[in-house]
């Protein structure tokens, strides 16, 4: 065919066009008489879309330092993909930027959600987390399918010795000196001999009514009042016999006494 020039070429619109169209081409790096070929439009699309100088612009648009996206961006992964990954981020000396920073201005009287995460969880496993927070490969807090928040420590203090651990099945609150309480299904313990367990004024402890409470549950565990020598549970006191002069109203009153003092403990048994 003859060659082919621009201003021979006549003008179209993409509505004009159809699948199966063919498009002239003038190949400015052939022989003169051969510098005349043509192109279907979807292959043109394609060859547009593939070439290797417009990857590269991409890319280096992509790369460049300050590059910003301007409307909202949606992205749709292929199955089984991840559909955003950010690496190689690097700080070195005293810069402290962050891998993802998000901000904008609210101004509305809705409910708006800065950071929303919405599963269709179909399927998963009973290990699967809708938020894993790692440090060197280790994972330091989660958010469980569930909704339930793990964390290897959980603490007001941002320098780190006041703060609630978990290990060995028991949770802790650490104090900053030592392990102060220690949870588990064994019970509740102070660990801190110099961290009483103290209440304010006017808080009463109160006690069920149908099976009650014990204060101990061995007699060998040691106890006292009033800064006295704890001690584990005192012998019976025998009750009283003989005597020149025997009181049956006094004896029997003592005996209920030690009777009472044995009921509640306070003494064993006869």
């Amino acid at each position: 065919m003859a060659d082919l020039t621009i201003a021979n070429a006549a003008t179209l619109t993409g509505a004009q066009t159809a699948s199966g169209d063919l498009f002239p081409l003038v190949d400015v790096s052939a022989a003169a008489g051969s510098q005349g070929s043509k192109i279907t439009r979807d292959e043109l699309g394609s060859a547009v879309l593939l070439s290797a100088a417009l990857i590269a612009a991409l890319a280096a648009k992509s790369d460049r330092a300050g590059a910003a996206f301007t409307g909202a961006v949606s992205i749709t992964p292929a199955a089984n993909a991840s559909a955003l990954t950010l690496t190689g981020q690097s700080l070195t000396g005293s810069n402290a930027q962050s891998a993802l920073d998000i901000s904008g201005t609210w101004n509305t009287t809705g409910a708006p959600t800065a950071l929303k995460v919405n599963i269709t969880n179909t399927a998963s496993g009973s290990a699967a987390n809708l938020l894993d927070l790692c440090v060197g490969g280790s994972s330091l807090a989660k958010v469980t399918k569930a909704g339930y928040l793990s964390a290897v420590r959980v603490g007001p203090d941002s320098t780190g010795t006041r703060y609630f651990y978990e290990t060995g099945g028991s949770t802790y609150f650490y104090g900053g000196i030592y392990d102060v309480l220690q949870l588990s299904t064994g019970g509740i313990g102070i660990k801190n001999s110099g961290a009483p367990l103290y209440f304010e004024n006017g808080v009463n402890i109160t006690f069920r009514t149908t099976t009650g409470t014990k204060i101990g549950t061995a007699t060998t565990e040691k106890m006292a009042f009033w800064n006295a020598t704890p001690v584990a549970q005192p012998a019976h006191i025998a009750d009283p016999t003989g005597g020149a002069t025997v009181d049956a109203e006094a004896r029997t009153a003592i005996n209920a006494i030690l009777a009472w003092q044995a009921t509640l403990g306070l003494t064993a048994a006869s």
